[in-house]
């Protein structure tokens, strides 16, 4: 007997435009997804969750996913939060997935956290990304991923985790004008069979914020004295 179950929430929220938020045309895509089986000789077990939330802004979201093969022994549970704030956005994903030798045919159960934030910038700005993965299990553990991509699908920072501790740092760079996309993802895989069993969990942590380039805020410092003279001379 098969059992699955699929769950999709989807919210809009609308961010009000400030001359001093730098992060234009955004989108947001934030989701978590499980899935779960079980393997036996008289029935099969299957379980499936997804739930996603688009477009947030100014609030923060928070999506939650699990899956059993009707409490069986294969299992998966993710979670996603994020915050987005003045000219910047915070995302914490986490995932765990077990799997039993309880099963005539095995077992296995996965999970998936995955955010992907695109933004569009007028001028350059300065930007820092500050990251922590972290990767545990029994025997085996899972991966996680980041990376910052640019005009022309030019690659600008990538990070990868798939080992067991933690492990965090920061980056820092300027970007020019042009659209990007900010990309985290957890993933966590385990399969139970007749050899033992296994469980598995990563989790990712980031932070990201810009700030006007050096040379763009001087250009925005030297139009307001243009302007101030330009006043004063009128008058």
């Amino acid at each position: 007997m098969s059992r699955t179950v699929l769950a999709l929430l989807a919210a809009s929220f609308v961010f009000p435009a400030t001359a001093s938020d730098l992060l234009g045309g955004e989108s947001l895509s934030a989701s978590v997804d499980t899935s779960a089986h079980s393997y036996d000789l008289i029935d099969s077990n299957s379980d499936s969750d997804m739930m996603a939330a688009t477009s947030f802004a100014g609030l923060p979201i928070a999506v939650s996913s699990v899956a059993d093969s009707q409490a069986g022994p294969g299992s998966g549970s993710a979670s996603l939060s994020g915050t987005r704030f003045l000219n910047g956005v915070t995302a914490t994903g986490f995932t765990v997935a077990s799997a039993s030798a309880n099963s005539d045919s095995g077992s296995d159960g996965s999970a998936v956290s995955e955010f992907l934030f695109s933004f569009t910038l007028g001028s350059s700005a300065d930007y820092v990304l500050d990251w922590e993965f972290a990767g545990g299990g029994l025997l085996v553990t899972g991966f996680s991923e980041l990376s910052l991509v640019g005009p022309g699908n030019v690659e600008l920072f990538a990070q990868d985790h798939g080992t067991f501790g933690t492990i965090s740092g920061q980056a820092l760079g300027t970007l020019g004008s042009g659209t990007y996309t900010l990309h985290a993802i957890s993933m966590s895989f385990a399969t139970g069979s007749g050899s033992g069993s296994e469980g598995a969990d990563a989790s990712f942590n980031i932070g990201f914020s810009v700030v006007p380039a050096p040379g763009a805020a001087a250009l925005f410092g030297m139009a307001g004295v243009m302007g101030v003279r330009r006043r004063r001379f009128v008058a």
